[in-house]
């Protein structure tokens, strides 16, 4: 093999294992001063809300003879379901998400802000549909999010923070927020 037919195919290898790099399966890694519980649900899990408590829900999701509870919400069942649907079908960690609403609108599906941000994930109307439904809602911001995940190569305080300022200022207090109210929302697992 002669030197210009080594290096042809010497860079058609490496292009290809960037490829398979680049598009291997995201994992969530939390910032190590973060103690987030998170469980990931996947395709084969059955989602259902089994309880509803005074303004609580207690979500749940099977997987072989236990059950994962998620104890904190306080907003109606679709919404709920919107969320779990929504960060099942985006592999993002449901504390996670129910952080961002609480920080964002503290669950309200009518709040808004003076720059017109509106809604329970404070979608602004300048860059998303405005006059989505709640749930419309909750599955474009965690599009969104996911979509920041990748582009900050799996940092998600960096994803975080681009969606609250529009991109990775470098400051983490937004991100903090949201892991921090992350924490008030937990998976649980209990005997069947």
């Amino acid at each position: 093999m002669d030197r210009k037919n080594f290096i042809y195919h010497m860079g058609a290898f490496l292009l290809i294992a960037f490829m398979f790099y680049m598009v291997r399966p995201i994992e969530l890694d939390e910032p190590s001063k973060v103690d987030l519980n998170v469980h990931i649900i996947t395709e084969e899990e059955n989602v259902s809300i089994i309880e509803e408590q005074e303004n609580s829900h207690i979500l749940t999701r099977n997987r072989g003879n236990s059950r994962f509870t998620i104890e904190g919400c306080t907003s109606t069942i679709e919404i709920q379901e919107a969320v779990i649907s929504a960060c099942k079908r985006q592999s993002m960690p449901i504390e996670i998400v129910c952080g961002l609403i609480e920080v964002e609108s503290g669950w309200r599906t009518d709040c808004e802000s003076s720059a017109g941000c509106y809604g329970l994930c404070q979608l602004n109307p300048k860059y998303f549909p405005s006059g989505l439904t709640p749930t419309e809602q909750i599955d474009t911001a965690v599009d969104y999010i996911a979509e920041l995940y990748v582009k900050y190569d799996g940092d998600l305080g960096a994803a975080l923070t681009a969606y609250n300022a529009g991109h990775d200022t470098g400051s983490r207090d937004y991100a903090n927020m949201v892991f921090e109210a992350s924490e008030h929302y937990s998976i649980k697992e209990v005997e069947r």
